[in-house]
């Protein structure tokens, strides 16, 4: 069928009436006008058409097809007669079919959130034939900011999982729970605050004694269990009877959610201690102890169902993660019955401590990451996976998985893993090669063989336009930079360091290098200021550049003590534009460029001292509380160190020597030479000096504060600064 402007008259869209079809109907009708300059109207006795759904046209057709083999949201398209169908197995299918028939028959692309390329075509032709496509995973994901935030993104990319946007008015229900997060959520089963007095022996407590503050809570998970592994009848309360009583509630609460995640804490080893743990451990395993539980919790589930006179037809999801990573299996079978998962729990492997300079599979990865990739495989069927894109400690630096994306794949694939989220920077945006794994991993899931180099070609030409060449370039070259260094025996961690690597060293990353970068991004920026585009697709190109361009900045910046010598103020300058004016707020998982001090008559920061201030301390206290209270109406909050309580240390700004700041110190930091030293990172602030506290507090104000997002706020800008005498 071919529709141009001269029979578009002759063509309609007819859909099956349901939300998801109306959508993508609409979807339809908007990228063909503006690709076409035509628009399809809704079907109305028209003599050809496009079918979306299970249309009453579609049925025959529909009929002489097997939905079932479609790993719940594939599709078809089928042409014939001079009408085209569209028709899967669920909701999402039709509209993940007619995202294939656009990018497909008129070449559309859906870069990233602020992108879709829609080129200029003079008629849209669908051939004669069929196309079946079929997602890797039944349940797929790239974990970032618009694919949790942005619908319409999310479902372009054909992302659909536990963290993609509600769709309810599309008439599709997530399958999980979610009303609770749907990973570390143990808490939120058995919550600490109500369970802490009066069943302490509920949960193992891990204190940060530099802080005085809890930082992790873990469960007794062997508490309601017999040593055999099954429920201990004769214990009236206990962790496994009010996590599954409260598991219950959740699954009443929302009957119609299929799946419920029980997530253990998010930590790399708090585990509980108790004998009966120890005990458990050594027959099970660390997950092997977590699978019990689950298992016996799942038995308890399905006989509460019974009562009901219901099926239970609920799955159970729990992680293995860092301490329970490891699958229990020996010499290729389970250790025992026990840690065999029951037929509802589903196993969320992540392998946070692989080395991802290679694939999992690799004949050099960690011999324990591919233990555990055969391992799960042999254990349970149930399996999901949560894998990981960007280094938690700093997304903006560059990561390297490019090089091996299709070989992780392809592994779940062959996994049979009912699930796939690979986690990028999911709590800020944008982070540039995020956005272009998101891009590539949208592609892999539907095509696992896809061509990896061409699709990055393929975003960069298009989402940087006349600076893509250059960002091409700086990409080849960072691939092949990390693939030396992995050739040299370099494990990259998703973490600060691997194996005692240090992956953001200076050493690594000569200055030179960086500096070629910044200039060759720049060039880049040059050239679109100096195209005949329009100003409005200027800046937008202009700001993907910049985006590019933070990346060496903040390689520099980072090691800039190493670099220079000393904090060099002018990159420092320059980093904070450029984050300000693409609207990164965030380096890190915890690591904010910029971090609100206070607003508008709202407090966000406090400050903390020693328990014996000096006159000097005080009147440095009082010169930061009066600037801004001035800028904001805000008197900041004064606690001396030993009104510290969990989570006090956070957001503080600590002036002068006290508890905390003496750890530094004990470290090796010396102010015997230094009119100043503040360091303001992870919403915790340093302001101090052995000369003049009162100096250090007005460079501070000085140096870090800047005018907020609103009218009467301060923000502090990120940064490490040392004065000199």
């Amino acid at each position: 069928m071919t529709i141009d402007k001269t029979n578009f008259l002759d063509y309609g869209i007819l859909t099956d009436g349901t939300p998801s079809a109306e959508f993508a109907k609409e979807e339809l009708q908007n990228f063909i006008e503006k690709s076409c300059g035509f628009r399809l109207g809704a079907y109305d006795s028209q003599p050809h058409y496009i079918s979306l759904g299970n249309s009453d046209y579609a049925k025959d057709i529909i009929a002489q097809h097997d939905l079932s083999d479609l790993n719940e949201e594939g599709f078809y398209i089928v042409s014939k007669g001079g009408n085209a169908y569209v028709f899967g197995a669920s909701p999402k299918s039709v509209i993940f079919g007619a995202y294939e028939l656009l990018e497909k028959y008129l070449g559309v692309r859906f870069l990233a959130s602020d992108c879709c390329h829609t080129p200029k075509q003079n008629r849209l032709d669908i051939p004669d034939g069929e196309i079946k496509r079929v997602p890797i995973s039944a349940q797929r994901l790239y974990l970032s900011h618009f694919s949790c935030e942005d619908r319409l993104a999310s479902l372009r990319h054909r992302f659909s999982a536990d963290f993609t946007p509600d769709c309810c008015d599309l008439g599709i229900k997530s399958k999980w729970y979610t009303k609770i997060p749907t990973s570390h959520n143990s808490n939120c089963f058995v919550p600490y605050e109500k369970y802490k007095d009066s069943h302490p022996e509920f949960f193992n407590v891990h204190r940060y004694e530099l802080f005085r503050t809890l930082t992790v809570i873990e469960m007794c998970y062997s508490n309601g269990l017999t040593d055999d592994g099954e429920w201990d009848e004769s214990v009236e309360t206990s962790v496994l009877s009010v996590a599954t009583d409260s598991m219950m509630k959740f699954m009443e609460d929302e009957p119609s959610a299929e799946f419920f995640m029980f997530g253990r804490a998010d930590n790399e080893d708090c585990r509980c201690r108790c004998k009966r743990c120890e005990r458990a451990r050594e027959k099970y395993g660390d997950v092997g102890t977590m699978i019990v539980f689950m298992n016996a919790m799942a038995k308890k589930l399905r006989q509460k169902f019974a009562e009901k006179g219901k099926v239970f037809d609920k799955k159970l999801v729990t992680f293995a993660y860092m301490s329970t990573v490891e699958p229990p299996v020996k010499d290729g079978k389970p250790i025992c019955k026990q840690v065999i998962p029951d037929e509802s729990l589903y196993i969320r492997y992540a392998p946070i401590l692989a080395d991802y300079s290679r694939a999992l599979e690799d004949e050099k990865q960690k011999e324990e990451t591919r233990r555990q990739i055969e391992g799960w495989s042999i254990l349970t069927k149930n399996l999901m996976i949560w894998d990981y894109n960007v280094n938690y400690y700093d997304y903006l630096w560059y990561f390297p998985t490019l090089s091996f994306i299709k070989q992780n794949m392809q592994t779940y694939e062959r996994m049979g893993a009912y699930y796939v989220m690979k986690q990028g920077a999911n709590n800020v945006h944008p982070i540039w090669h995020d956005d272009l794994k998101a891009y590539v991993s949208s592609k892999l899931f539907w095509d696992v063989n896809a061509d990896v180099d061409a699709l990055v070609r393929e975003y960069a030409s298009l989402y940087f336009g006349p600076g893509a060449d250059k960002v091409q370039a700086y990409i080849d070259e960072m691939e092949a930079f990390c693939e030396d260094l992995k050739n040299k025996g370099f494990c990259m961690s998703v973490t600060a360091q691997s194996d005692g690597q240090p992956y953001f060293s200076a050493e690594l990353y000569p200055l030179e290098t960086l500096q070629r970068h910044e200039k060759s991004i720049e060039d880049g920026i040059y050239a679109v200021e100096n195209s005949n585009l329009s100003k409005e697709e200027k800046d937008a190109y202009i700001k993907r550049l910049k985006s590019v361009l933070i990346t060496p900045l903040r390689m520099i910046v980072k090691n800039a003590q190493t670099y220079f010598g000393e904090p060099n103020v002018a990159y420092e300058e320059k980093y904070w534009q450029i984050a300000d004016d693409i609207g990164v707020t965030m380096s890190g998982e915890a690591v904010p460029i910029f971090m609100e001090l206070a607003s508008n008559g709202d407090t966000t920061y406090k400050i903390i001292t020693g328990q014996n201030q000096t006159e000097e301390e005080k009147q440095a206290v009082a010169l930061l509380q009066n600037y801004v209270l001035e800028k904001t109406g805000v008197l900041l909050p004064v606690h001396t160190e030993n009104a510290i309580y969990p989570g006090h240390f956070e957001h503080a700004i600590m002036i002068g020597k006290n508890l905390i700041t003496n750890e530094f110190y004990k470290q090796g930091l010396d102010l015997s030479d230094c009119s100043y030293y503040i360091e303001a990172q992870g919403w915790c602030v340093f302001v101090d000096s052995d000369y003049d506290v009162v100096g250090a507090v007005q460079a501070f104000i000085d140096l870090c504060l800047k005018q907020g997002k609103g009218e009467r706020s301060l923000e502090i800008k990120s940064c490490k600064r040392v004065g000199k005498r």
